[in-house]
């Protein structure tokens, strides 16, 4: 067996960055991807983010098809237990993954082997016909499984001592930037070190390191020092994969300034669609009146010159001054009186507070689209360049009905969607200190690179999707498409003499493993309760 594809995922990845350090000279293994390969940009799907991003690369299906909109949990949107990643459900967001079977477990059904190391949303681990390392949302490398098999784990840990999945920021440039690389080092030591002791068919793995230095150092020179220290990796990775393997370099969105906040729920509030109860102590108004409050309290920090102190706190110390602000999630909502709200900023979604849907809802099924239409023309009319999408227009699939009613795309650059609640005005100056807002934030223009032996040279495809990453790799492994997946297969990438080129694209029926899975699950439950039934008479 021989390896013929390589899956490589940088996590933020934007061609922009890459192009201008590229005609700089200071990525020679990309500089060389992009003169003898195909590039492009991947757009992502709405919203820019690692969820969906990464389920919709692997599934080749968009989020009303897998089920993951972002870090949430869909059902109850209600912040959850996570302190460092504060709306995250760990359980609940892998289990979401499975939803549509992903491009190695068809691979498998095609006795395929595959190697798939830290892609986002694996854990826990899945048995599969090869090795898997789980990536982020992984709870503990400690104390939780993370390999499979999971005799793997003291494998790797002979490797490269106590493996590390992501960084964790301490506002201190030089810890940061010494703790992504040696995070991306040890991803290649486990990359270098499987592919070496196991043969694959094709072998997937993800940097997520990318994404970090930019959200925290974005325009400055550590974002081009990280990725010069990635080129060499990349270029490494390649020399222990060989020539004869097609390569595919992705992300799963890209990035840009974080300059204004377009205060979603300020709008709504001020346009009568969202009502909160100000609710709050005698000491507390005193203390705000008097300036004591989060924003105050840094600005005098740092007048002071004591913002030093901040870089000393204790990461959970900093989420807890971060939590202190008036967020949407710890409002006292006046529910009777709300017609939209918009929750968590990584979603750019507004939820109509739909009766029979919502808890507490009051907006008539009849009412719906008249809602979400005041809504659109009201949006329409600020002085930005905003795209107001209707789920259906852009999402299908069975779980369309967790999805936000109403999806925000600010094509301006600089700007981010907040749901935030202490701002009077609709837009407001992000302040870019150690506790609050990253300098770097996602833009929907991701990153696709090609090469190898069956790639066309020096061809720039122009935009594709997420979407068509899964399908066109299934392609080239010889595998049927699911009729379902809504990506295609990106033909025009491969040589005109390429097999690849010339032969047609196959489908097979609907993937509907995960429609039985729940039925199987269903019925096991029945029969449980039946089981227990029988115990209690007899």
């Amino acid at each position: 067996m021989a390896l013929r594809a390589c899956l490589i995922g940088l996590d933020g990845a934007t061609l922009d960055v890459i192009m201008q350090l590229v005609d700089n000279g200071d990525m020679p293994t990309f500089k060389k991807l992009i003169e003898k390969g195909t590039y492009g940009i991947l757009e992502s799907v709405h919203p820019p983010s690692t969820f969906p991003g990464w389920p919709t690369i692997a599934t080749g299906k968009n989020p009303g098809k897998h089920g993951i909109y972002g870090f949430f949990n869909p059902k109850n949107r209600k912040p959850l237990k996570d302190k460092r990643i504060r709306i995250v459900d760990i359980p609940y967001i892998s289990k979401q993954l499975m939803k549509a079977n992903p491009f190695w477990k068809i691979l498998n059904e095609n006795n395929l082997k595959v190697g798939i190391i830290n892609f986002p949303g694996t854990y826990p681990p899945r048995k599969i016909d090869g090795v898997m390392v789980t990536g982020i949302l992984t709870p503990s490398v400690t104390f939780h499984e993370y390999t499979y098999p999971p005799e793997l784990k003291n494998e790797i840990k002979s490797v490269v001592g106590k493996y590390e999945i992501d960084p964790k920021f301490l506002a201190n440039k030089k810890k940061d930037l010494d703790q992504v690389r040696r995070i991306t080092r040890k991803r290649l030591m486990v990359a270098e070190y499987l592919l070496k002791k196991y043969e694959f068919d094709l072998f997937a793995i993800v940097f997520t390191s990318s994404d970090r230095i930019q959200h925290y150092y974005w325009g400055h020179k550590e974002v081009e020092e990280y990725f010069r220290d990635l080129d060499r990796i990349i270029g490494k990775l390649l020399r222990i994969i060989g020539d004869n393997v097609d390569i595919f370099i992705v992300s799963d969105h890209g990035f840009q300034s974080n300059d204004i906040y377009f205060n979603i729920n300020t709008w709504l509030i001020k346009n009568g669609f969202l009502r909160i109860r100000k609710k709050s102590s005698y000491l507390n108004n005193f203390l705000r009146n008097l300036g004591f409050h989060t924003k105050n309290v840094l600005i005098l920090m740092r007048i002071l010159k004591l913002t030093y102190i901040l870089r000393t706190l204790p990461i959970k110390i900093k989420g807890l001054i971060i939590e202190s602000r008036p967020s949407f999630e710890k409002a006292d909502i006046d529910w009777a009186n709300t017609k939209a709200y918009s929750t968590f900023d990584v979603e750019n979604g507004i939820y109509i507070n739909l009766e029979g849907r919502e808890p507490q809802g009051i907006v008539k099924a009849e009412e719906y689209d008249n809602v979400r239409n005041e809504i659109i023309n009201g949006l329409k009319k600020l002085d930005i360049n905003i795209e107001i999408l209707r789920r259906e227009e852009i999402y299908s699939g069975p779980y369309l009905k967790i999805l936000p009613d109403l999806v925000i795309h600010i094509k301006d650059k600089g700007y981010k969607v907040s749901t935030n609640i202490d701002s009077e005005s609709y837009f407001s100056k992000v302040d870019h200190n150690e506790l609050e807002s990253p300098l770097g934030r996602h833009h929907i223009d991701g990153c696709f690179i090609s090469y190898g032996r069956n790639i066309r040279e020096g061809h720039s495809l122009g935009r594709i999707s997420q979407m068509d990453i899964a399908p066109t790799l299934l392609h080239l492994m010889g595998c049927d498409i699911p009729r379902d997946m809504d990506g295609r297969v990106l033909k025009e990438i491969f040589k005109e003499d390429s097999e690849f080129s010339k032969k047609c694209v196959r489908f097979r029926n609907i993937d509907n493993t995960h429609k039985r899975t729940e039925l199987e699950k269903i019925r096991i439950k029945r029969v449980i309760r039946r089981i227990k039934s029988n115990l209690i008479l007899s």
